[in-house]
């Protein structure tokens, strides 16, 4: 896998050109992960949302671990990192993830999976789960947020520009 990386500075010089209001699809609502309750209803939610997500990906092989393996390995970032876990829902259904995890020290955010399910993509989901973190960030303190993403990636990739991260490799 060859992966582009991509920085987005707080400092209001990035300009996102995706505009808030441009959600396409009435129902869909914003949470927070720590808006729910770690419950195996809501375990079992967040993986069938990132394992679409991460075999949909171009730069994957197609493969996702068992709920099992998932559940000891992934569970607890999402649940302590909960209030960086931003989720679209439509009609109880999760739709959408944008996971960061900050670095307070250096006053960093790692983005890490961004996903939007197959059927709800091309309403801007994935764009305004990315301007909420990038809020999120802003309201922190925090200097910028980094992520990486795979070369073959051309979705991701145009909706990173879309909201101002610049590329970096």
């Amino acid at each position: 896998m060859n992966m582009i990386k991509y920085e987005y500075l707080l400092d209001g010089s990035n300009k996102s050109t995706v505009l808030s209001d441009a959600i396409t699809l009435d129902g869909v609502e914003f949470i927070k992960l720590s808006n729910v309750n770690d419950t195996p209803e809501t375990r079992k939610k967040l993986y069938e949302l990132v394992k679409e997500g991460v075999i949909d990906d171009p730069g994957q092989n197609g493969i996702f671990e068992t709920f099992d393996q998932f559940s000891k390995k992934i569970f607890g970032h999402y649940w302590k990192n909960n209030k960086t876990q931003f989720l679209a829902t439509y009609k109880g259904e999760w739709i959408g993830l944008c996971s960061i995890t900050i670095d307070k020290e250096k006053k960093v955010a790692k983005c890490g999976l961004t996903v939007v399910k197959k059927r709800y993509r091309g309403y801007g989901i994935a764009s305004y789960l990315k301007n909420l973190s990038i809020d999120y960030c802003r309201s922190e303190g925090l200097l910028k947020m980094v992520t990486e993403v795979d070369e073959s990636n051309y979705p991701m990739m145009k909706i990173n520009q879309q909201n101002g991260f610049k590329r970096v490799t």
